[in-house]
């Protein structure tokens, strides 16, 4: 082999590791090449994955998606293409996207099937723009083929009465700030999201409601609170942690990391779920009333994803004892 030959492949080497692909990729762009380009089909456009993370974000924001939608969809794709950011998207194969699933095994299914959703909107969108080659009518996107097996249902974690207590009681005697949160997160089942858009004109003690404006679902509804919480809502007024009228009830995002790395004190066996305080309202206020509608309506859900996602079975003797938690 002489120098020119050795040179050039050096270059071509050092090009493949400088974008990050493997031979795997490399032989199935040559195959893109091949039945593609050869047969006289339309080359897509140029860009790379950090570019078109770029645009498909631009492209929500000015359709005025909601702000946490749009940054949870761009840090999820920030993290498919950690360390391959200026590859081109035209280059991503099922076996790209499969590999990247195969790495996060301990992901539930449901979880997996959310994150295909987002990558297949994201390549249809790339798809739409010329910067990727669409696939069959059955297969569109890199992702459509890819399946997940099944698997045995999860049970919703949820507190015990006596948890829920000990959680209200420490934020009584060592987080009051976030006493109001942790009360209606309990016993009202309002989302973690939502109860940060909550502010204290939207709490109305006297009327045992609270005003749920800005919801996931973008439909406003009104949570009925409890008669056991509203002595825990006093009780916060009492410490001064009732605040003017346009003050949200929620610490900041930073304050509450803090806390649930105390409440580990607190429920030292426990693992903290995002949802835990909803799935907790939701499984006991259903035990209450055995009404899917109701409860469904109240939580801002449907029924379907209520019973099927929300729900732990709960005793009657438990029901009563956690609606009787009251500040002691």
């Amino acid at each position: 082999m002489d120098g020119k030959v050795r040179l050039g492949l050096a270059q071509v080497v050092a090009e493949i590791a400088a974008a990050k692909l493997t031979l795997k990729e490399v032989w199935e762009g040559y195959q893109i090449y091949v039945q593609e380009v050869l047969a006289g089909k339309p080359v897509p456009e140029e860009i790379t994955l950090k570019d078109a993370i770029r645009g498909f974000i631009m492209e929500g924001e000015s359709l005025n998606h909601r702000d946490s939608t749009t940054q949870a969809r761009e840090s999820f794709l920030r993290d498919f293409a950690r360390g391959r950011e200026e590859m081109l998207i035209s280059r991503i194969t099922q076996a790209t996207c499969q590999e990247w699933f195969d790495a996060r095994a301990r992901h539930a299914r449901e979880t997996k099937i959310g994150e295909k959703n987002k990558l297949n909107a994201w390549f249809t969108w790339a798809i739409k723009h010329g910067y990727m080659r669409e696939g069959t009518t059955l297969c569109p996107t890199p992702v459509s083929p890819i399946k997940f097996a099944k698997e045995d249902k999860k049970v919703p974690a949820i507190l015990t009465p006596a948890e829920a207590k000990a959680l209200l009681s420490f934020a009584a005697e060592k987080e009051p700030n976030v006493l109001v949160f942790i009360t209606l997160g309990l016993f009202t089942g309002i989302r973690p999201q939502e109860l940060h858009k909550i502010t204290f004109a939207d709490v109305r003690i006297e009327d045992k409601l609270v005003n749920v404006v800005i919801s996931k679902t973008r439909r406003g509804r009104i949570a009925p609170i409890p008669d056991c919480a509203i002595p825990w809502l006093e009780l916060a007024k009492a410490k001064g942690q009732w605040g003017e009228s346009g003050d949200e009830i929620a610490p900041s995002l930073n304050t509450m990391k803090k806390i649930r790395i105390r409440l580990r004190e607190v429920l030292p066996n426990k693992k903290w779920e995002h949802d835990v305080m909803r799935h907790s309202c939701a499984s006991y206020r259903y035990e209450q009333c055995h009404n899917l509608g109701v409860v469904a309506k109240e939580l801002g859900n449907s029924p379907q994803i209520l019973e099927k996602n929300y729900l732990q079975t709960v005793t009657p003797k438990a029901m009563q004892e956690f609606y009787s938690i009251v500040p002691a």
